[in-house]
C-alpha cells in the first residue's frame, strides 16, 4: 500500500510527465505546421453552454487560433490559469489572486429548479420559508454559490432538507428534474433541462451568481484575449436576453 509521501510522490511525477507529453504534441504539431492551439480553462457549465457559441464565432474569424478547451472545478481553472497553461480561464469567483487578473463574464440570477408536478410550482415567487423542510440538493459549497444560499436560509430560520450535494450546478439541476429534490440553478445550467420538464420559478430575495475570466497578468503571447473576452460577454448576453420560460420575470 502507497504512502502519503508516495501518493505525493506519484502525483508530481504524474504531473511532470503530462507536461512532456504536452510538449511532445506541441513538437509534433510545429513539425507538421498545423495553427497554434489556445487552451481554454473552464467549469463544466460554461464549457458545456457558453463555450460552443464562442468557439463558433471565434473561428470564424480568419487566421484564429484553434480552440483546447478543458473542464476543471474552479480551483483546476485557477491553477492552470495561474501556471500559465492556459490562455483564460472560465470559472465561478472565488479568492482574488495577486498575480491573475479577471473579466466579468455573466451575473445570472439564482432561480429555484422543481421537479414537473411540484406543489411549489404553482406559486409565482418561491420565498425562503417555502423551501422548510423540503427535499433539497445541494450545490458548490467549495465555489461559494451554496454559501451565499446557506446564509440567507440561516438568517430566515430555514431549514430544508438536504438529500443530496451536487458541486456541479449542471448535474444537480438535473437530479432535480430527475424529481429527487429542488435545488437552485442559472440560466446556463438550466438551458439543457428545458426540454426534460425542468420547471423554473423566481426567488425571493434575489440572489445572483457570477461568473468569470481569469489570466495570469504577466502571460504574453499572440492570442488575441481581449477579443476573446469581447466574445465571451456577447454570447453570455446573448443567452441571458433569451425570452425566459413561464414562471422566471428574467434571467439576469
Amino acid at each position: 500500500m502507497p504512502t502519503l509521501r508516495a501518493l505525493s510522490l506519484f502525483d508530481e511525477t504524474e504531473r511532470l510527465f503530462v507536461g512532456m507529453e504536452q510538449i511532445e504534441r506541441l513538437l509534433e504539431r510545429l513539425r507538421a505546421e498545423e495553427p497554434r492551439r489556445a487552451v481554454i480553462a473552464s467549469i463544466p457549465v460554461l464549457a458545456q453552454e457558453l463555450m460552443p457559441q464562442v468557439a463558433r464565432r471565434w473561428l470564424d474569424t480568419p487566421g484564429a487560433e484553434r480552440l483546447a478547451v478543458t473542464t476543471r472545478d474552479a480551483g483546476g481553472v485557477m491553477a492552470m490559469a495561474a501556471s500559465r497553461r492556459a490562455e483564460v480561464g472560465l470559472m465561478n469567483p472565488a479568492q482574488r489572486v495577486p498575480s491573475l487578473r479577471s473579466f466579468l463574464i455573466a451575473r445570472p440570477r439564482a432561480l429555484c429548479a422543481l421537479p414537473l408536478g411540484h406543489p411549489l410550482a404553482a406559486r409565482a415567487t418561491i420565498r425562503p420559508a417555502d423551501l422548510h423542510g423540503q427535499p433539497y440538493i445541494g450545490i458548490s459549497r467549495h465555489e461559494g454559490q451554496q454559501t451565499i444560499i446557506d446564509r440567507l436560509l440561516e438568517d430566515e430560520g430555514v431549514r430544508p432538507i438536504e438529500v443530496a450535494e451536487c458541486p456541479l450546478i449542471t448535474g444537480a439541476t438535473g437530479m432535480a428534474t430527475a424529481g429527487v429534490g429542488i435545488t437552485f440553478t442559472d440560466a446556463f445550467a438550466a438551458r439543457p433541462f428545458l426540454s426534460r420538464g425542468l420547471i423554473l420559478r423566481d426567488f425571493a430575495p434575489a440572489v445572483t451568481f457570477e461568473y468569470r475570466a481569469i489570466w495570469s497578468e504577466g502571460m504574453s503571447s499572440q492570442f488575441d484575449r481581449t477579443a476573446f473576452l469581447r466574445l465571451l460577454g456577447e454570447c453570455a448576453e446573448a443567452i441571458l436576453s433569451e425570452t425566459p420560460p413561464e414562471g422566471v420575470t428574467r434571467l439576469s
